[in-house]
């Protein structure tokens, strides 16, 4: 039976999803260290006195900056807007990629002028040979480009969701709210400048996902996005310690099992994912071994008792 619901419905719904604090706790239960650890920086001055200094003076290698959790919870606090867009508006921001829901980087907003006055000048210049076939058709390639920073703009810092998300996840083995968190990470990979980045890019090192294909799953923001994902599908905690993880491809799908001690008692977690997942291929890509790569990325957060792994990621 099919149940057809009213906009105002649909908004309301979209409103209660954007009320979800998932995130937001997830970071609160995680221990301070881990989140210095993770969002640490080192700021463009930072070696300045220590290059410059004398010969005859001694000077520490400089610390680097970070996030503390009192401020990463207060960016958390300002959960990015939620907008419903009709889905050919979101499949022309979003292009080809086949996405649930899209986060608008803040920097649109702040390079606007500078884009659009690039395709002005671009624009002017191929105007003087407009007849030639091919500079019209680069002609109209420009104007689209500038419809779709336009649009990039004014959603900039938001989450967009297509009207018709329940059928464009369908068979994907995720929740519109799995998909909304994994968005609403980008909104905080996005506001602390990416600094995350470091500690995923140290933890990924395969050299097997060169493809230019799979460019949109191994991105620093992508893979972390997706751990986020996995962690709300299997309703994981920060404390969560990954003892095993092993994965078995079906004819379609893939099921996880997952074996994590949770405050020192054994507790198995299964689900299953599309084999052909985009959250399966950044994990992949990672390490080279999904398996491995959930467990490597997870517990570089969750609380180890082991020495080697204590100076880990959030």
């Amino acid at each position: 039976m099919r149940y057809i619901i009213s906009e105002r419905q649909y908004r309301l719904l979209i409103e209660q999803e954007s009320s979800d604090n998932w995130l937001y706790n997830w970071f609160r239960d995680v221990p301070e260290e881990k989140i210095r650890n993770t969002f640490a920086f080192f700021s463009p001055n930072s070696f300045d006195n220590f290059f410059n200094a004398p010969q005859n003076i001694k000077n520490r290698i400089p610390r680097p900056n970070y996030y503390t959790k009192i401020e990463i919870l207060d960016l958390l606090s300002k959960k990015p807007k939620i907008n419903n867009v009709d889905k050919n508006t979101f499949d022309f921001i979003n292009g080809d990629t086949n996405t649930g829901a899209l986060y608008i980087g803040s920097e649109f907003a702040e390079k606007f002028q500078e884009y659009t006055t690039f395709i002005d000048d671009m624009e002017k210049e191929l105007s003087k040979y407009e007849k030639t076939p091919e500079i019209s058709s680069r002609l109209k390639e420009l104007k689209s480009t500038r419809k779709r920073i336009e649009h990039m703009a004014k959603y900039a810092g938001s989450i967009l969701i297509p009207s018709d998300i329940n059928s464009r996840i369908k068979g994907w083995g995720m929740s519109e709210k799995d998909i909304i968190r994994h968005e609403e990470m980008h909104g905080l990979y996005d506001i602390t400048q990416n600094v995350a980045g470091n500690i995923i890019r140290s933890l990924c090192k395969s050299s097997k996902c060169n493809k230019e294909e799979l460019k949109s799953v191994t991105k620093n923001t992508e893979v972390y996005s997706y751990l986020m994902t996995i962690r709300s599908k299997f309703n994981m905690s920060p404390t969560d310690v990954v003892k095993s993880a092993k994965v078995l491809r079906g004819p379609k799908d893939s099921e996880i099992i997952l074996v994590v001690d949770r405050n020192g008692k054994s507790l198995t977690l299964k689900d299953y994912l599309p084999n052909n997942s985009a959250v399966l291929k950044a994990m992949e890509c990672c390490t080279g071994d999904i398996g491995n790569s959930i467990k490597v990325l997870h517990n570089t957060l969750a609380m180890n008792d082991e020495p080697a792994n204590d100076s880990l990621m959030a």
